[in-house]
């Protein structure tokens, strides 16, 4: 998922014969296998499979299956215990519109009372996002970055 767009085609074509909404189907199992088997503190990348499908090429990230997973995946992850990391390299790149999570997950994850950590320590990014406190707790790490 997080490889480059023309390795990302190619496993897409390998694996699922080019049918990215069965590729984004099987992300999301694998993300709701992990976040069930737990055993870790931070959350990141929640959806980063967006990564790759700037324009819709391969999912339609508005459509009823994907956005069903992001309302099956929120409570799990915000009930998990782990922190949500909120990353901007994607962002920062040009590769996302918004972060990882997107704004609509952060908002689901927010309902379910998910803890989050802008990991890259952008205040501007949080800002850009409009989370205030009463929104969303925002937890930073000082220490080491």
């Amino acid at each position: 998922m997080d490889d480059e767009a023309p390795v990302f085609e190619r496993e897409v074509a390998r694996h699922f014969s080019g049918d990215g909404e069965a590729a984004a189907e099987a992300y999301w199992d694998a993300v709701e296998g992990m976040i069930s088997r737990g055993g870790f503190d931070i959350l990141g990348h929640l959806d980063l499979i967006r990564k790759n499908n700037p324009h819709g090429e391969y999912f339609n990230p508005q459509g009823t299956r994907y956005r069903r997973r992001l309302r099956q995946i929120a409570p799990l992850a915000a009930h998990s215990g782990a922190v949500i990391e909120v990353n901007t390299g994607g962002l920062n790149r040009g590769k996302t519109a918004d972060p990882y999570p997107s704004l609509e997950l952060l908002k689901l994850l927010q309902g379910e009372g998910g803890f989050i950590n802008n990991k890259d320590v952008f205040f501007h990014t949080m800002l850009f996002l409009n989370i205030s406190h009463n929104f969303v707790f925002c937890y930073i790490f000082c220490h080491g970055g």
